[in-house]
């Protein structure tokens, strides 16, 4: 008997018109005769957050150095740029405040722009300066 297994949805595919009738005229008896909702099954997975700290840390990490050890122009040392070449800009953009490992060690030493301006002079020491 299909209609002891199949959902209240299932059953309303069925028969559209039927169910919009009963829906309409009767609804207590379609509610007492319908299926009961299944439970929904939810997922208890938790994050580490020190072991995600950890990882994401590592990627950062890698990322800063393909930065600085990159061949040609140098480039300025960005969140931004940082967060695409590790791959993990959702990440950082909402939870870097329960990443404090990478906040602290990665991400903070490299916003200086006299960093950026050494750098560059070091690098290209010819290259024009602004104005």
């Amino acid at each position: 008997m299909i209609f002891r297994i199949a959902s209240k949805t299932e059953l309303r595919k069925l028969n559209l018109a039927l169910y919009a009738r009963l829906y309409r005229k009767d609804r207590i008896w379609l509610n007492k005769h319908s299926p009961e909702p299944a439970q929904k099954k939810t997922r208890n997975i938790r994050v580490d957050w020190n072991q995600r700290d950890l990882e994401v840390l590592a990627k950062v990490q890698h990322a800063v150095s393909r930065i600085l050890e990159s061949d040609g122009k140098p480039k300025r040392l960005t969140v931004g740029r940082i967060r695409a070449i590790a791959g993990v800009r959702s990440l950082l953009e909402k939870h870097l405040d329960r990443l404090p490992e990478t906040k602290q060690q990665a991400l903070c030493p490299f916003f200086s722009p006299c960093t950026f301006c050494h750098r560059r002079n070091i690098i290209d020491p010819v290259a024009p300066k602004r104005k």
